[in-house]
């Protein structure tokens, strides 16, 4: 189960549990040299962020979006 958080790439830890993810060439193609958030979405999780736009979102989505912004905004953020 995937949220949708439209600016952050969102991966399951099925995509990195699966038989075949330690040679998955994709999968390395799409985390190899960015910056990785490990966070979860458990039924009952109370780290929970309220997202104006998403409405509640797991809190790592927080982080990565601070994250986003502070790279891309540098000394203006």
């Amino acid at each position: 189960h995937r949220v949708k958080c439209p600016p952050i790439l969102t991966l399951s830890a099925d995509d990195f549990l699966a038989p075949n993810a330690t040679g998955n060439q994709d999968l390395r193609k799409v985390i190899e040299n960015r910056a990785v958030f490990i966070g979860y979405d458990l039924l009952g999780s109370s780290d929970l962020v309220v997202s104006p736009v998403h409405n509640q979102l797991p809190g790592v989505f927080y982080h990565a979006m601070a994250f986003v912004n502070l790279v891309s905004m540098d000394t203006k953020y």
